[in-house]
């Protein structure tokens, strides 16, 4: 989330926590980023409130879990693929604000190509209404 969030920023206003994420944090690489969130007792606390507030029993904090998130963004009329496994972003070719969704979709549909089995696929699309 916080990759698509931080690809939004000129779009975007922000206040509290993701602000200050931005802010102090924009001269970080990844390993210094997770360092501060894993350390951020703003964060801590706002995510315990938000687990507990759901209809579904989160999983206990030792067990393994095998959920994966990336972000697909549209930047500088360029498709990205941002996935922290990955040491840089992936281009998936050019795109515009007119045509993202559908090209967006297209990516979304070759992973599920090469993954036909797998029925954990989850679309969140973060815009302006």
């Amino acid at each position: 989330m916080l990759h698509a969030l931080g690809n939004c920023q000129e779009q975007l206003t922000f206040d509290w926590f993701l602000k200050s994420f931005f802010e102090k944090t924009k001269n970080m690489n990844s390993k210094e980023r997770g360092r501060y969130l894993e350390e951020n007792e703003d964060l801590s606390d706002a995510h315990e409130a938000s687990a507990l507030e759901g209809d579904t029993a989160p999983p206990a904090p030792e067990e393994t879990v095998n959920l994966h998130f990336i972000a697909i963004v549209h930047r500088k009329g360029h498709l990205y693929e941002l996935d922290g496994r990955k040491p840089f972003p992936i281009n998936h070719g050019s795109t515009s604000g007119d045509t993202f969704l559908m090209d967006a979709a297209r990516v979304c549909r070759e992973f599920m190509t090469r993954d036909p089995s797998e029925v954990h696929f989850t679309i969140v699309a973060l815009c302006k209404v």
